[in-house]
């Protein structure tokens, strides 16, 4: 398998692809207005440091779901930190809604303060299975009964993670 990944024709298609758009690389920023245009054709959708600004997790998944051909899989790291929004690492999860609401005003992207829990359960009930979870742990600086916010123990810690998963086809 990696002889034929790593064949001097495959290496050299994809070199042409860095160079001319569209051959097999691509870049788009407009996935979303044509959900149809990668029914079943893509290899891979790798992702860093997006996921945590994405507010409908629901559809960008469905999409990369749909997106997928049959040996396709995802790879996303995402960080769970407060982006600046805090002193601490984990002060976005104390925040209340109100003030987070006030906070994001009108802006179109802030990060959306979904723990792992809510990427892990979405993943599943979109059929992808997980093949690896790595994540990065920090001492939390909120004890439970601080936290304006809810989110579990198993999620208060993570700061980061790195989720590669394919897809259950039936």
């Amino acid at each position: 398998y990696l002889k034929l990944c790593l064949s001097d024709e495959r290496v050299e298609k994809i070199r042409a692809s860095l160079l001319t758009p569209n051959i097999m690389i691509e870049y788009n920023l407009a996935w979303m207005k044509d959900r149809q245009i990668y029914k079943r054709d893509i290899d891979m959708v790798i992702s860093q440091a997006v996921l945590e600004h994405v507010d409908d997790l629901k559809n960008v998944y469905e999409l990369q779901r749909n997106w997928l051909n049959k040996e396709g899989f995802i790879s996303h790291s995402i960080d769970f930190k407060s982006h600046g929004y805090s002193s601490t690492w984990d002060g976005h999860w104390n925040i209340s809604n109100w003030r987070w609401f006030l906070l994001r005003g009108n802006r179109p992207y802030m990060i959306n303060r979904e723990p792992l829990s809510k990427h892990i359960f979405i993943l599943k009930e979109h059929n992808f299975n997980l093949v690896k979870i790595d994540n990065y742990l920090k001492d939390s600086t909120f004890s439970v009964t601080e936290l304006k916010t809810k989110i579990s123990e198993s999620d208060r810690n993570v700061s980061d993670s790195f989720i590669q998963a394919n897809i259950i086809r039936n």
